[in-house]
């Protein structure tokens, strides 16, 4: 499986999770908080820097929040790979009536055979895509 793969597997977690239609405490949470590296670190499109730990904490209180939500990822591509690192681009699309947004992403991500994909994110950076 390539980080391609994790992004998508990651999104469809955040999606279920945003809408309140994943289970609470089941598989589906340990993998999101598995899949991210002890130093991870997120830009936001706004430019906040969190770690691991607040980002977890944040998210766990975000069950629900988006009903209805929907979340693709388009136009990703693998921008440098080897076999223990690999950076991806890719777009996010949040489709909600009231709280749509677009972003672009740039991750890194390093081997780790206990992460879901064997892939762990270790940086995420999101900016604001335009119209």
């Amino acid at each position: 499986m390539s980080a391609l793969d994790e992004v998508i597997r990651q999104h469809e977690f955040i999606e279920a999770w945003l809408a309140g239609t994943a289970p609470r405490g089941g598989p589906g949470w340990r993998a999101f908080e598995e899949s991210l590296d002890d130093r991870f670190v997120i830009v936001s499109p706004s430019g906040v820097v969190q770690p691991k730990s607040e980002l977890v904490e944040g998210f766990e209180g975000a069950y629900g929040a988006v009903p209805g939500v929907q979340i693709e990822i388009r136009n990703g591509v693998s921008v440098y790979a080897t076999d223990e690192i690999e950076v991806v681009r890719y777009e996010e699309w949040q489709l909600h009536a009231e709280l749509g947004n677009q972003r672009v992403s740039t991750a890194v991500f390093v081997a780790e055979p206990s992460a879901p994909l064997g892939w762990a994110w270790l940086t995420l950076h999101e900016s604001p895509l335009s119209a």
